[in-house]
């Protein structure tokens, strides 16, 4: 140490800086002990220690945050402390995964919203398994760099019981199971302006940054905001990478989590001024979607938003749910392996507005999922899922602003092609489409000049593959068709009188055969009506009441036809209960029957699908705002309801 302390506490008291030097666990150290408690080494090509901290120096001038921020902000007290305990790396220069792994946890607690989330990852798989293999040091001196650092934390850490750290080179020995215990983002990012990274901070979360570690602020922190001077800094000891947790513009600092023990400086934290030691040169965070076992997805759904559900195969099901956060989010059924674990898709959010949007989705062949929504900028996104890649990230389908909380209805006529259906901003039908052998069409486009109701989606069927029949409700509340056909393009829309519908009325549809259309909606009363199509004599003279049910308000109508003769139908009714009738060939409608106690929400939702003839599956969000399920077989009959895990 160049600078006793009695000496540093009077130059820094006559200076007049504002924080105060100490003894603290760092103080008995030798020059070597303090350098392999370090360990950022800017690779080559990149901008040097000495530099960062000219330029961060150059530009702390203005570094108040910009009108629209907060102008302080701490991890540590935002609603909970999502900042984990502080470590100790030791006498090993492995700095840079301390301060990246910080950075992760912390993300881990702020997208579960549970700051009591306990969270302690890996430390030494980051250094001891991927550092070698990209730049970083042996022990004691060590010395990597955040760039390579979050490049390999995004691939996945295990939590700490999986490979404890200790402060020496050791092979990396990672516990049997570890494939199932990583936590991964898909996505990182850096910041290079003092406002960008209070942005950042404020609105995502914290960044790991990279400094000059000087004699007087190694040994002797001991609180207050840290203020480079070269008369009391005494000789560089080496760069430092920690995790910067929040601002204070009243203090003119940044807020750190430090990996050197809670002996030294303010409990293991510390503030440092803006542009100091080059502080603020460059931040890197995470901001992709962030996948953990730690997370529990024990999911809630918007209890009036549709669930959406596909059978990929007799014996696989993906469910596809979004949360009341707005988050788009899946869990699959096997029969070879059950329920998996509640995910979230690639970062997904929909749109909030009225009901709000839900997730569609439709499996064009075995191994490939396509899935739609609205999302919070009322554009439409898609994202797709390929057993041979796994899930791609949401893009935008450009040239369409949809009315905020509707739908897309997405239909496949055949294996390469896609057809959407949605509402833009006015109610105006809208549609496009895209083909394997073009992609995306060039836009959307109004179908025949439809408008619909405000709330009611458009729905869509392909009885062949050259055919499309549509349906949505007009904004007389009046049911309208329209349909397409290869030969001869898209028709005019027309009314099928006879109903008056509900506000946001759904019609569903479906086809038993070829020639025949089954519809079902809800008029102004919430009864189920019913009319048909077939092509030995159109639509039928009149709309009916099935069976004289009555849906609960907002609630829509669902069917499914496991055989040419068959329909099964499903509501929640006035009584919030799941309700079910079925149409069969040979016997008529039958009465309506509660589905094995199953009780939803006033306006909830069933989703149903047929994996075999003999065989459903139904999906609703109970009073509790959790997923359930329930099943019947041919075989067996109706099963109970269990929570979807």
């Amino acid at each position: 140490m160049a600078i006793e302390l009695s000496q540093l506490q009077a130059q820094v008291r006559e200076l007049g800086l504002p924080w105060t030097p100490g003894v603290t666990e760092n103080s008995g150290h030798s020059l070597l002990q303090a350098q392999s408690r370090l360990g950022a080494v800017p690779p080559e090509g990149v901008t040097s220690l000495a530099e960062r901290q000219a330029a961060a120096a150059a530009r702390r001038a203005g570094a108040e945050a910009p009108a629209g921020l907060p102008t302080a902000f701490d991890w540590r007290n935002a609603g909970g402390d999502f900042v984990t305990p502080i470590r100790d790396q030791g006498g090993c220069g492995s700095c840079v995964a301390f301060g990246a792994i910080a950075v992760l946890e912390s993300m881990v607690r702020i997208r579960a919203h549970n700051p009591g989330l306990g969270v302690d990852l890996s430390e030494a798989q980051l250094f001891f398994c991927y550092g070698p293999g990209h730049g970083a040091g042996h022990c004691p001196g060590g010395g990597w760099w955040p760039d390579q650092a979050f490049a390999c934390m995004a691939d996945g850490i295990v939590d700490e019981s999986c490979f404890p750290y200790t402060a020496a080179d050791q092979p990396c020995n990672l516990c049997p199971d570890w494939a199932t215990k990583l936590t991964k983002f898909t996505s990182s990012t850096t910041r290079n302006s003092i406002a960008a990274m209070k942005q950042f901070i404020s609105s995502t979360g914290p960044m790991t940054t990279c400094f000059t570690v000087y004699e007087d602020f190694y040994y002797h922190y001991a609180g207050g905001v840290y203020t480079y001077n070269a008369s009391t800094s005494g000789n560089a000891v080496g760069g430092h990478c920690v995790c910067i947790v929040g601002y204070d513009d009243s203090q003119g600092c940044w807020i750190a989590k430090n990996s050197w023990g809670s002996g030294w400086g303010e409990n293991g934290f510390f503030r440092i001024a803006y542009g100091s030691a080059g502080i603020d040169a460059e931040m890197w965070g995470i901001d992709g979607t962030v996948t953990s076992p730690l997370i529990p997805l024990t999911q809630s759904g918007r209890a009036t938003t549709p669930m959406s559900v596909v059978a990929r195969n007799p014996q696989h099901l993906d469910l596809f749910e979004v949360g009341p956060d707005g988050k788009t989010v899946s869990t699959w059924w096997d029969a070879s392996a059950g329920w998996g674990q509640w995910f979230w898709v690639s970062g997904g959010v929909a749109s909030p507005g009225g009901e709000g949007s839900p997730v569609t989705s439709v499996s064009r062949n075995p191994n490939h999922l396509d899935l739609f929504t609205v999302g919070t900028d009322n554009r439409v996104y898609s994202c797709w899922w390929d057993a041979a890649s796994g899930w791609a990230a949401w893009f935008v389908i450009p040239g369409l602003t949809a009315r905020p909380g509707s739908s897309v209805e997405v239909v496949s006529r055949y294996a390469d092609h896609l057809d959407l259906f949605t509402t833009d901003s006015t109610g105006k039908t809208m549609s496009t489409w895209w083909d394997a052998s073009s992609g995306w069409a060039n836009g959307w486009f109004q179908l025949a000049g439809g408008v619909a109701a405000a709330g009611s989606p458009v729905t869509a069927v392909s009885r062949f593959t050259n055919h499309l029949d549509v349906f949505t409700v007009g904004t007389d509340n009046r049911v309208y068709s329209c349909w397409w056909d290869a030969s001869s393009g898209w028709s005019s829309w027309f009314p099928l009188p006879g109903v008056t519908c509900g506000a946001g009325a759904r019609v569903s549809v479906v086809s038993r055969a070829t020639g025949n259309l089954d519809l079902f909606t809800t008029d102004t009363s919430g009864r189920i009506m019913s009319t048909w199509w077939n092509d030995q004599g159109g639509w039928a003279n009149s709309w009916f009441q099935v069976s004289g049910g009555v849906a609960s308000p907002g609630s829509d109508v669902t069917v499914l036809a496991r055989y040419a003769t068959h329909l099964d139908l499903f509501v929640v009714g006035t009584d919030n209960r799941v309700y079910s009738a079925w149409w069969d060939g040979s016997t008529g409608w039958a009465n309506w029957f509660v589905v094995s106690g199953g009780v939803s929400t006033k306006g909830g939702q069933v989703a149903c699908i047929s994996r075999t003839q003999n065989h459903i599956d139904l999906f609703t969000t109970g009073t509790d705002g959790l997923v359930y399920s329930t099943w019947w077989d041919g075989s067996s009959g109706w099963a109970n309801w269990f929570q979807v895990t």
